[in-house]
């Protein structure tokens, strides 16, 4: 499957917004999001993140307390989605009748939607939604957070001190436990150093080789 676009509706400052996932030009999928602070970035963030962490959202969350949060995720249906793999997907987590009373092909646009209603915030609905038109989705079986565990995984990056180097960092317990610094162990394993303690250990007391390294 391959994500189209993504839609939120009524999650903090955001109404209704959708956004196309659409190859680039550089033949990537890679997004960024340019706005002023408080212009509802991490709004827009957190709320797609909501399909792997609903237990974070309160009623505040809420941008209208009379309507649900809905987070809708659409797919296009690839080749191999119309056969053995796709129907794994379904089987079991949802009406069994789908596979008998629909046909899934490729090129078919298929959606998965969390609503949350404003009584239980932490307990989403959870639906597989498709239609026989393209894009009419007027057919809904109700589905599971495991059904939708198995599409795709939202990882949600945040401004925590072991995400940023933004002090001076002790090498020698960062070398103990370089999960402390994030960005400067990444370094050293694109540095393919995988021994980051020895590799540490080796410079010790010289000021070249640590200034090199």
């Amino acid at each position: 499957m391959q994500l189209q676009s993504i839609q939120i509706k009524n999650y903090r400052s955001i109404e209704d917004i959708t956004f196309d996932v659409n190859l680039l030009e550089d033949s990537s999928y890679t997004f960024g999001l340019i706005g002023v602070n408080e212009a509802g970035k991490s709004s827009i963030l957190k709320a797609i993140s909501l399909k792997d962490n609903s237990t974070l959202l309160t009623p505040k969350d809420f941008n209208n307390k009379n309507k649900n949060i809905e987070i809708l995720f659409k797919y296009k249906l690839e080749a191999s989605d119309d056969t053995e793999g796709f129907s794994k997907i379904i089987s079991g987590e949802t009406a069994s009748t789908i596979l008998t009373t629909h046909i899934f092909q490729a090129d078919e646009v298929v959606g998965f939607k969390l609503t949350f209603p404003y009584a239980s915030p932490s307990i989403p609905a959870y639906d597989f939604l498709y239609s026989y038109k393209k894009n009419d989705f007027a057919n809904t079986a109700h589905a599971t957070k495991v059904f939708f565990e198995k599409i795709h995984r939202t990882v949600f990056w945040s401004a925590r001190d072991e995400y940023l180097i933004s002090e001076a960092i002790n090498l020698t317990t960062f070398s103990d436990n370089p999960n402390i610094s994030i960005p400067l162990r990444n370094c050293f394993l694109l540095a393919d150093v995988s021994d980051i303690k020895g590799r540490i250990a080796s410079i010790e007391g010289d000021s070249t080789e640590k200034e090199e390294l």
